[in-house]
Formats: structure tokens, C-alpha cells, sequence
């Protein structure tokens, strides 16, 4: 009868490595992925992890307490899964990677070791893509509570805010682009200058289809947006969007451009460090 204990004491105690790594990535949008390093495909738990090569992944940096443990890895694009596409649209932006290690003769016997990371940036150079990953303690230093400052702590459209989102959302067709992926035109937008300054923009049609930008200013001569970051994808005429209105989190503008004062999120009067340089 095979003893699973037995087997793990000998491989760990042995001279002659047989260790795989399994990786399995989770993205945010529900797909997964499962590679090793080994040069065949490995069963574990019932999953297939298939194999990859052109990737090297650093120490893994073990920190005190609970600081969060780090890893980079870099490698070369050669599975179909992992596109160019993918990365640049920044799907694997916060997915969940499972680290894995196996003897690769016996997988059934269980992981030898086992990590938890998440992408905390993936990115492509055009020669390999780069990924920094962040141990399991990084969900302990989340932020909690609120912050108190002059201006609104709510997200436009959340449950705090109130905000309907729908009654300031206009749909829109690209008319002329000016720079491919950072400054279009839309001649079907009626609003004032300045409107859609910091709102977002979903895209419906084209080649960044439910990608979001945000924008850093609108122009209503000519429709013209410009956008915070460049798109993913270059923007083309006939390309569709839905863009939101711009909230820059100032009482006045809750005021007179959303008429959901009674909601504010931030305190005008609070104490700033004006107060601390006041002389008696």
C-alpha cells in the first residue's frame, strides 16, 4: 500500500530532485489557468496543469510577522493562453496565482509546499512579460475606516453617494481620432466643457470592447476627450462608448451638477494646516 507520508519524507530527504512547480492563475473575470514547469502535463486534484517553458521566478522573499511575502517573475510568451492581447488590456491585473510544488513522479501524494500570491502588476515589454506577486498578509493592510478631508470620500455612483449613474450616461459613436489611443472626437455629445472631466468611459464596440478609460478633459467644440491613460487597443472611427459624467468631489459640484448635497461625502470646514499656522 502506498504511504503518502513515507513517500514525501523520502523525496525531501533524497539527493535527487523530482520537484515540479504547478501554478494555477485565477483572473478577476473568473477564467483560470494552470501551468507547470515539468516537460509533460501533470494531474493534481483532478486538473490538468500543462507544461510551460521560458519562465524564471525569483527568491521568494519571506518576511517577519505579517509582512507580506513577495515574488517577481519573468518569462516568455509561448502558450495561447497568455496573449499579448490579454496583457495589455491588463486582464491579469490582482488575479490570484496558487504556487505548487509536487513531487512529479507521485502528484497524487500532495503539495510540498504551497503559496498564495496576487498580481500586483503584469506587465509586457515587448520581448517578456514582467509580474511583481504579493503574498497573502498584503489583504491585511487594506485600509480601515474612512478618511476625513475637505473634500468627498464617496465613489460617484456608490451606495454612500446615491448618485444614478444611468441618468448621467450618454452613448457615443468615435467620429475622428486625433491620437490613436488618447485624444477621439464624438460629434453626438451636447454637454458643456469640462463635463465628463474625470468620469469614465466604457467601450461597447471596437477593438477595447469592455475595457474602461477615464477622462482627463472634455471639450464640447468638436466633442473632444482626452483621456487620463492611453487605451489598451487604438481607438477607431466608428468605435462605441458610453461615457459618465465627471465628479471631482467638490460640495459645490454635488451641488449644482448631481443636486445630491445631502450626501456629501467630505466636510468644507474641517480644520486644515492653515489652523496650525495661526498665531494667537
Amino acid at each position: 500500500m502506498f504511504d503518502v507520508t513515507e513517500s514525501r519524507r523520502q523525496l525531501l530527504e533524497s539527493k535527487t530532485a523530482r520537484l515540479a512547480v504547478l501554478w494555477e492563475i485565477e483572473r478577476v473575470d473568473g477564467t483560470i489557468f494552470r501551468f507547470t514547469d515539468h516537460d509533460r502535463e501533470l494531474e493534481f486534484e483532478s486538473e490538468t496543469f500543462s507544461p510551460v517553458s521560458g519562465l524564471s521566478a525569483s527568491a521568494r522573499q519571506k518576511q517577519p510577522e505579517l509582512q507580506s511575502q513577495n515574488l517577481e517573475a519573468v518569462g516568455v510568451i509561448d502558450s495561447s493562453l497568455i496573449t499579448h492581447d490579454d496583457l495589455r488590456a491588463g486582464r491579469y491585473q490582482d488575479a490570484k496565482v496558487t504556487e505548487r510544488i509536487v513531487d512529479w513522479f507521485y502528484p497524487f501524494a500532495g503539495a510540498i509546499f504551497t503559496a498564495v500570491y496576487w498580481m500586483e502588476s503584469a506587465t509586457y515589454t515587448g520581448a517578456h512579460w514582467e509580474v511583481a506577486l504579493a503574498g497573502l498578509t498584503r489583504r491585511l493592510h487594506q485600509r480601515v475606516g474612512d478618511l476625513y478631508n475637505r473634500t468627498c470620500r464617496w465613489s460617484l455612483g456608490s451606495a454612500a453617494c446615491g448618485v444614478t449613474l444611468s441618468s448621467f450616461t450618454t452613448a457615443c459613436v468615435v467620429t475622428v481620432v486625433d491620437s490613436s489611443r488618447l485624444i477621439f472626437q464624438s460629434d453626438n455629445v451636447a454637454q458643456t466643457d469640462n463635463y465628463y472631466d474625470y468620469g469614465l468611459i466604457t467601450w461597447t464596440v471596437g477593438a477595447n470592447t469592455g475595457l474602461t478609460s477615464e477622462v482627463k478633459t472634455y471639450t464640447q467644440t468638436l466633442g473632444i476627450f482626452e483621456l487620463q491613460l492611453k487605451t489598451p487597443f487604438d481607438v477607431a472611427v466608428d468605435d462605441e462608448f458610453s461615457v459618465c459624467a465627471g465628479c471631482d468631489k467638490l460640495a459645490a459640484t454635488c451641488k449644482t451638477k448631481f443636486s445630491n448635497l445631502v450626501n456629501f461625502g467630505g466636510f468644507p470646514f474641517i480644520p486644515g494646516n492653515d489652523k496650525l499656522l495661526e498665531t494667537p
